[in-house]
């Protein structure tokens, strides 16, 4: 049990360290020496394999995944780490017009997204010599960058992590996922050092905390008129010292019940919040501060709410989705969101227009056609003949040819002469002397 309290008091530290509070709890710089547990090691992640959903820019041959190596998962700053990777896969339709943005940018990970669109992610932890999953105590998930309408959910997360003036909050609630996006505002450069954070960057991450876990399943969203890319880091620890010195006392964060003022993530659960032991590796002395957060008990309530009404962003450009789908999309995200009172947005944020290209067209049926006759032949034993030829074969289903290719006529009409018989000749002597005989006569032509 010290030892789990030990880690989860880890992690609480490292948290700290880039500015972000633990709902419940704030521990001032001073507090950082008190542990070592969990400490990632400083190195650059390397792209593995560069292939999300199978659109590249790495083999497309390859896993359709976004791998990187140089996770650490150690045990403090005495043992030796053990190296993970990291590999993201895509549970849904992942759509990026660029993805040459995707891989690694110092230890930090990178994805590229379309306007308007969301993809669900699984996020697994794998031993980069045996390729097995591995399963760790705790895991932090840190996203960077979250301004512009960008916006993460995660499932299943133990706590999330904030800074105490975040612009990020709560956007809605499905199930077992909350997703967590920041108001519209100008642009902020992105980190390239997650351990050098400004306050403008503090304020635009988040941070979700998970136990015994092997991997984790988040999404992100654009609801932006443009393309965004997420930032993200991980922290993951298998082990803890087991070695106790001396006790701090904190307060148990379970006291305070999720709730949705985001600064600090508490709520007024109506009971007291009792404090608690945790117990600290490596350390004999306690120094520092702690904040708590609470709601304040005699607040009006908010009656004189100010309708602010939901509003489209403009439309993208219209884009191909690839092959013969006869299809162009473009997107739309929100310009402004409504508060409490004011209107939703009314309407689709996905368009689409029929869009085939030339190669992708069918190919139409074509009849058969003959030529025309040829002249006639001379006459010849009283007839004479003419021919044609196919001039187009049938395709892709058209009608045959079906008339005659030859023709034969009859000619040269011969001059008439009539039948003529000569005179006849005399008549024989008759065949009986008495009673009844006969004789002839004949004629020749």
């Amino acid at each position: 049990q010290s030892g789990l309290r030990s880690a989860a008091m880890g992690l609480r530290l490292l948290l700290v360290s880039v500015g972000l509070a633990v709902r419940g709890s704030l521990l001032s710089d001073s507090q950082k020496t008190l542990l070592q547990c969990c400490t990632p090691v400083e190195r650059s992640l390397e792209v593995v394999n560069n292939n999300l959903d199978m659109l590249g820019p790495g083999d497309v041959m390859s896993p359709p995944n976004l791998r990187v190596s140089g996770i650490s998962s150690g045990c403090g700053m005495s043992s030796h780490p053990r190296s993970l990777d990291a590999e993201l896969r895509a549970t849904s339709r992942y759509k990026s017009d660029d993805p040459q943005q995707n891989g690694a940018s110092g230890r930090m990970m990178r994805l590229n997204l379309n306007a308007g669109s969301t993809v669900d992610l699984t996020l697994k932890l794998r031993d980069s010599e045996t390729n097995q999953q591995v399963q760790v105590r705790q895991l932090v998930l840190f996203v960077y960058d979250l301004d512009e309408a960008a916006a993460v959910s995660a499932k299943g997360f133990k706590d999330f992590h904030l800074s105490q003036s975040s612009v990020i909050e709560e956007d809605f609630r499905n199930g077992d996922q909350t997703w967590f996006a920041s108001q519209p505002l100008h642009a902020i450069d992105a980190p390239t050092d997650p351990n050098q954070l400004s306050k403008e960057q503090r304020d635009v991450t988040v941070a979700f905390s998970f136990a015994e876990v092997d991997g984790v399943s988040l999404s992100f969203r654009v609801d932006s008129s443009k393309s965004h890319t997420f930032l993200f880091s991980i922290i993951a620890c298998s082990c803890c010292g087991s070695q106790v010195q001396d006790e701090i006392q904190l307060y148990d964060s379970s006291s305070f019940n999720g709730g949705n003022s985001f600064n600090g993530g508490s709520q007024d659960t109506g009971r007291s919040q009792q404090k608690e032991l945790w117990q600290v590796a490596g350390s004999r002395t306690c120094s520092g501060s702690e904040i708590s957060w609470d709601v304040c008990p005699t607040l009006p309530s908010c009656d004189n709410c100010v309708p602010q009404d939901c509003q489209f962003a403009a439309w993208g450009q219209w884009y191909d989705a690839g092959g013969c789908t006869g299809l162009c999309f473009r997107h739309r995200g929100l310009a402004l969101p409504n508060n409490e009172c004011g209107q939703p947005c009314d309407g689709v944020q996905e368009d689409t227009k029929p869009c085939l290209k030339r190669e992708c067209a069918p190919a139409h049926s074509t009849d058969c056609m003959l030529s025309s006759w040829t002249q006639w032949s001379p006459c010849k034993f009283g007839q004479r003949e003419r021919n044609r030829d196919v001039a187009q074969q049938p395709a892709h289903g058209g009608r045959p040819c079906e008339d005659q290719l030859r023709q034969v006529q009859a000619c040269g009409k011969a001059a008439t002469a009539d039948c003529k018989l000569n005179a006849w000749s005399e008549w024989t002597t008759c065949s009986c002397t008495c009673g009844m005989g006969w004789h002839t006569r004949d004629r020749r032509i």
